[in-house]
């Protein structure tokens, strides 16, 4: 199984970036207004190598496994003249990564797994952001269900400006879609080794993870992939 470390360790290490766009400099959470044709709204990935022990006939035998993380926390985002996208909350910039980045793996299998072979990649650090969503689609949303719902009671109706702040981003937000979650993030199923491969997870092998995610939106991916991940908790149970 290919794997490339370097690339993950690439994107995991960004460092702070200024705007390039002088229309977005010095955002500031309070103050600063982002274009509303640069906002988006997106969620965060990183990776996390993680050893496991399991008992087999008494004997531990360990499984090593690169998980892919996903953030169930939107993001906000500034899209950058580079075609990154600036986080407005850590000033960090993150490129858009495509449904073949978020594959989880189960790298090795046996009584003893040597880590000093394997970089450390640690959860904690992003690699880019999945699933991005123009804010202009949710601002209209969310105008037009408070002209036309009549259970809506809001003493300040949204509106549709050209610029917005990072608080009034996370308010429309909220008034878009309540969070109900209880946890940050979750984690994408690991495909197979092989096809001699026994553990137990969701998916098979890597090819056939691309081929049921080609074609389909990146929405559709992402609700895909949080339904298999609540699947695959349970039978690790």
């Amino acid at each position: 199984m290919n794997i490339d470390f370097n690339s993950i360790i690439k994107k995991a290490s960004g460092t702070i970036n200024n705007i390039g766009n002088s229309a977005l400099k010095s955002v500031n959470k309070m103050v600063a207004n982002i274009p509303l044709e640069y906002a988006y709204v997106g969620f965060l990935v990183s990776k996390g190598m993680t050893l496991e022990n399991n008992t087999f006939n008494n004997q531990v035998i360990r499984d090593l496994f690169l998980y892919t993380y996903v953030s169930l926390k939107p993001s906000f985002f500034a899209l950058m003249e580079d075609g990154t996208y600036k986080d407005l909350s850590t000033g960090l910039k993150y490129s858009k990564l495509q449904f073949g980045d978020l594959i989880s793996k189960h790298i090795a299998r046996g009584e003893t797994i040597d880590m000093t072979k394997y970089p450390q990649i640690s959860k904690n650090n992003y690699i880019g952001v999945f699933n991005l969503t123009k804010f202009e689609s949710i601002v209209d949303i969310v105008v037009d269900r408070e002209l036309n719902s009549k259970e809506i009671n809001l003493k300040v109706a949204t509106k549709k400006k050209n610029a917005y702040t990072l608080v009034e981003m996370e308010g429309i937000y909220k008034r878009y879609k309540k969070e109900e979650n209880t946890v940050n993030t979750f984690i994408v199923p690991p495909v197979l080794m092989d096809e001699l491969d026994d553990i137990k997870t969701v998916y098979t092998l890597e090819s056939n993870f691309m081929y049921e995610y080609y074609g389909k939106t990146d929405a559709e991916i992402y609700n895909d992939l949080l339904s298999k991940a609540n699947e695959y908790l349970k039978i690790k149970r």
